[in-house]
């Protein structure tokens, strides 16, 4: 009995307490709202000796503000009976203007992309640019958007459609694919049929209408107005004549094209043994029949095989190269031109030999200078007896030596009458230069021989005349003598 009162105490006095602190805590509603309309609930709670509520959550949707006039004010006070706080967003009014496109056709198909334009503050379109509209078109209102037109988010475009009264196309007239200047510009008018049946026949003498011409007969449209007529050759003979060294071998070949294909790309191979065609001569192929041309020349030569010569010098090419050929019949090059440089010879063992067969795969001959080196002494005499001698080395063939090592004797002087004249151009092997000295004042030995020499010629000059003279005296007596 005891512990049952013990019991009900101690439920009684929890549920005191419970009620006691339920009574201590007020909970607020937050309703919010949305162009007027519920959209959020939210509960808070707040202690109920400080029932106040100072902010609320944020859910300011985009392009909305807070409607102050009609949301609940804060900072609010929550009692037992007033517990409800509602938050009211309107939608934020804006200048907005809109950009929209105007699109153009004519009898049906686009004419371009368009142009784009802005509108004011109305939304409201009355009129659009007719500029482009073409010559002899006018505007088809059945078919283009209605004005005024109002432009919102989901209709931005306005179509603007034309009509042609009249069709405007072009006939072009081609010979072997060259315009032959013969256009002609018509028109149709769309009340009638757009159709063309037929075009002016102008089909030069020769030529064929082709199938590439545009079939008739033709609708002709604003976008598709020109109407091409091709002629070609009708059937064509030609004749393949063949030529050895320029004279006629007697084995032509005919044949016949078409307009279709009157391209010759190949012919029959006639080369005699040996023979080549000259490419410079023979007509270019393909060649192309005509009616005015209808000719093929193929000119044979004798086989020929092209050949370089390439020279270098001190191991350097030279830019000198020469080009030839030679016939297959005789492909050996005996000999080359000469480009030697002054003061050089060929190198025997790294140029090509000669005579050099040429293949075509082995045509280029190789020709090495190198410098020319001699050597060369100078004798020196003293009174007509060498006393002296030099040996120079290192020089090129054809250098000038324009002076000697200086070796004079005291007293002495060179004599120049007899000495190796200077400068001396070196042009052999073991060339030698001999300097004479005399003693200075003494006239040269050649000198005194020059004078002895002339006196013995004046010598036989007067024994010969002395000689006629008693010749032609003896003859004179002797035929005085006769005449007795």
């Amino acid at each position: 009995m005891k512990k049952t009162l013990i019991l009900t105490v101690f439920i009684i006095f929890l549920f005191t307490f419970a009620s006691f602190a339920e009574d201590e805590n007020i909970e607020v509603t937050v309703n919010y709202y949305k162009d007027e309309e519920l959209f959020e609930t939210q509960v808070i709670t707040v202690e109920a000796d400080n029932p106040v509520v100072d902010d609320v959550y944020d859910l300011t949707p985009e392009n909305y503000v807070l409607d102050e006039e009609m949301s609940t004010s804060l900072p609010f006070t929550a009692s037992d009976t007033d517990f409800v706080i509602n938050i009211y967003y309107k939608k934020v009014e804006e200048e907005v203007t809109y950009t929209y496109r105007v699109v153009y056709f004519l009898d049906g198909q686009s004419m371009d992309d368009g142009i784009t334009l802005e509108t004011d503050l109305t939304h409201v379109v009355s009129d659009v640019p007719y500029t482009n509209m073409p010559e002899g078109a006018e505007i088809n209102y059945d078919n283009s958007t209605p004005l005024p037109v109002e432009i919102t988010e989901d209709n931005q475009v306005i179509s603007v459609y034309y009509s042609s009264s009249k069709l405007k196309y072009t006939i072009k007239y081609y010979k072997d694919d060259e315009n032959m200047g013969l256009d002609e510009k018509r028109e149709v008018d769309l009340s009638d049929t757009s159709l063309v049946y037929s075009v002016t026949d102008n089909t030069p003498d020769g030529y064929v209408l082709s199938d590439r011409s545009t079939p008739l007969p033709f609708e002709v449209t604003r976008f598709n107005n020109v109407i091409n007529i091709y002629y070609e050759p009708a059937d064509i003979e030609y004749t393949i004549k063949y030529y050895k060294d320029g004279e006629d071998m007697d084995m032509d070949v005919s044949g016949t094209v078409t307009g279709k294909n009157n391209v010759i790309s190949t012919v029959p191979n006639k080369a005699p043994e040996g023979y080549t065609v000259d490419k410079s001569k023979s007509t270019k192929l393909p060649f192309n029949v005509t009616s005015d041309n209808n000719t093929i020349s193929i000119y044979y030569s004798k086989d020929i095989l092209e050949y370089k010569v390439v020279y270098y010098k001190d191991g350097k090419k030279m830019d000198l190269d020469f080009e030839s050929t030679i016939g297959t019949d005789n492909p050996k090059v005996k000999e080359i031109p000469n480009k030697k440089p002054m003061g050089y010879k060929i190198n025997k063992q790294k140029s090509t030999k000669l005579p050099f067969t040429v293949t075509k795969d082995d045509n280029i001959i190789k020709v090495y200078y190198e410098k020319d080196i001699l050597e060369y002494k100078v004798i020196y005499y003293k009174d007509g007896d060498i006393y002296d001698e030099i040996t120079v080395k290192d020089r090129a063939r054809g250098d000038i030596i324009n002076e000697v090592e200086e070796r004079t004797p005291k007293g002495y002087k060179v004599d120049k009458k007899i000495s190796t004249e200077l400068p001396f151009k070196l042009e052999k092997e073991d060339s030698v230069i001999r300097i004479y000295y005399i003693k200075d004042g003494s006239s040269s030995p050649s000198g005194g021989s020059s004078v002895v020499f002339i006196i013995l010629i004046i010598l036989v000059i007067a024994s010969l005349a002395t000689v006629l003279v008693l010749s032609y005296l003896k003859y004179t007596k002797s035929k005085s003598n006769t005449t007795k």
